[in-house]
């Protein structure tokens, strides 16, 4: 964009009078410079400080005006310059050919003082808003790409962390597990209640470790998950069957109705999906366990609803329920670090599918997940 206090103006006529005309009328406002041939008027407008505006006179010698035209939109240097063709009066057939090579506007001779100064001051002022909306506009891109690199890079930050914390939790938890192998009958009542809070312990860090292994495997390569078809209702048995088994302290009763049983999935995703939702739920609720679990196909999804009993999930959580590292309510969340239902989350979009979450209106939590029916 020129910076200079008045726009700069290029005339192009190979008749000098004509040129003398137009500077006369139009001086007072604008810079003003002169070419008398096409050649000249090229490099006028290819110089460092390019014209606003370009008035341009059709019949030349050597190179006519629409060639100049041509040229100078055919140039990315230049073809941003309005052109505004001088023409004879009652040339329509050159006019309409100037419009389709890029001219902006006409002047027909003879020349009309008021009509050149008004259709210059449109068009030059057209041209500057444009400038100057090309520059706001790249300057705003620019602004949402180094945003959006920063953010690239607290995720992969963030991916880099869950991994090295995986990774460094598991070489002292590899020996902690030697615990396991204490003869229990030479302890006494106290040391038995420490060693069994020990387990639990590592217990769960090493299921934070899983989790954060995980969630780096799903921010980062969540384009190599190996889809296939799998059985849900097969798939919902064994996991209530395992969870029946394993869960002591509660009662549980599974309800199934499954109206659809083909799925393309990553089973080992799904199922660990399905167990953080399950294992919340157990968690959570106070008494006996009632879970049911419904699956259907909707609008080329595969749906996945998974109910209980429970006491529902508090406002605080469901605000920000899938976010990681989520600050509030955080007891509620699986394994009380807000990792459990935003991996389902990111299982689940790994999939192109989504999730859900809600309370029911009688008591208890449900979660909708939705899967493409179709892979691709």
């Amino acid at each position: 964009m020129n910076n200079n206090k008045k726009p700069i103006l290029l005339i192009v006529d190979d008749t000098a009078e004509n040129i003398s005309i137009l500077s006369n009328i139009l001086n007072d406002d604008y810079e003003i410079r002169a070419a008398i041939n096409g050649k000249k008027a090229l490099e006028i407008a290819n110089a460092s400080t390019k014209p606003d505006l370009i008035l341009l006179d059709i019949m030349m010698p050597d190179l006519d005006g629409f060639e100049v035209c041509q040229r100078l939109k055919q140039n990315p240097e230049t073809n941003k310059i309005p052109v505004i063709f001088v023409t004879a009066k009652g040339e329509t057939a050159n006019e309409e050919k100037g419009f389709a090579i890029g001219a902006v506007d006409y002047i027909t001779k003879p020349i009309s003082p008021p009509i050149v100064k008004a259709r210059v001051l449109t068009h030059i002022a057209l041209y500057q808003q444009k400038q100057t909306l090309e520059i706001m506009v790249n300057e705003k891109t620019q602004e949402l790409q180094n945003a959006n690199q920063k953010l690239q890079q607290l995720d992969t930050a963030k991916s880099n962390f869950l991994s090295l914390i995986s990774h460094e939790m598991r070489i002292p938890l590899t020996g902690l597990k030697l615990l396991e192998f204490i003869d229990l009958s030479m302890l006494d009542s106290k040391q038995k209640e420490l060693l069994e809070l020990s387990q639990k312990a590592v217990s769960r860090l090493n299921r934070f470790a899983d989790i954060a292994q995980l969630i780096t495997f799903l921010s980062v390569q969540s384009d190599e998950l190996n889809l296939e078809q799998l059985n849900i209702e097969s798939l919902i048995k064994t996991i209530t069957t395992n969870f029946k088994d394993t869960t002591q302290t509660k009662t549980l009763d599974f309800s199934l109705d499954i109206q659809n049983d083909q799925l393309f999935a990553d089973i080992k995703l799904l199922q660990t999906a399905l167990m953080l939702i399950i294992e919340n739920s157990i968690k959570y609720s106070k008494g006996d366990v009632k879970i049911s679990v419904k699956s259907f196909i909707e609008h080329e999804f595969a749906v996945i609803i998974i109910e209980d009993n429970g006491p529902g999930f508090p406002k605080a959580a469901l605000d920000q329920m899938f976010d990681l590292f989520s600050c509030k309510d955080i007891d509620h969340h699986s394994e009380g670090l807000g990792l459990g239902l935003a991996t389902v989350k990111l299982i689940s979009e790994g999939h192109d599918g989504m999730v859900k979450v809600e309370n029911i209106k009688t008591g208890g939590a449900r979660v909708k997940l939705f899967f493409p029916v179709k892979v691709g």
